[in-house]
């Protein structure tokens, strides 16, 4: 028990280290090793995870989480705005492919 959440706390450190400039790829992975992790430290019983050492590391863990979700969600905001972005250029694109004719010349009144 106290190597898998020793593994834990050390994958996240080593995240938190490197925060500001992973990829989202990157976090990806990290989400799937802690996730099999935490399922190895599941299938431990109950009475092995007392201890007030084995508290600490699991309240340490516990108060590394908010940043790491805040990098997540910073990761989702810029990755909805390149969608936006790309979404509003095919909109705007198809509006005007369907308005000029193929043998048609366009004049820009405005000018």
């Amino acid at each position: 028990m106290d190597e898998l959440l020793d593994r834990l706390l050390f994958l996240t450190e080593d995240v938190l280290g490197r925060l500001e400039e992973l990829t989202s790829d990157e976090l990806a992975e990290w989400v799937k090793a802690r996730e099999a992790l935490i399922e190895q430290i599941r299938r431990q019983p109950s009475k092995e995870f007392r201890g007030e050492e084995r508290r600490r590391k699991v309240d340490r863990l516990l108060g590394q989480s908010p940043a790491i979700v805040a990098r997540m969600e910073e990761l989702r905001a810029e990755a909805a705005g390149h969608l936006n972005k790309r979404g509003q250029a095919r909109l705007q694109k198809s509006a005007y492919d369907a308005v000029v004719a193929p043998d048609s010349f366009y004049i820009d009144k405005k000018k």
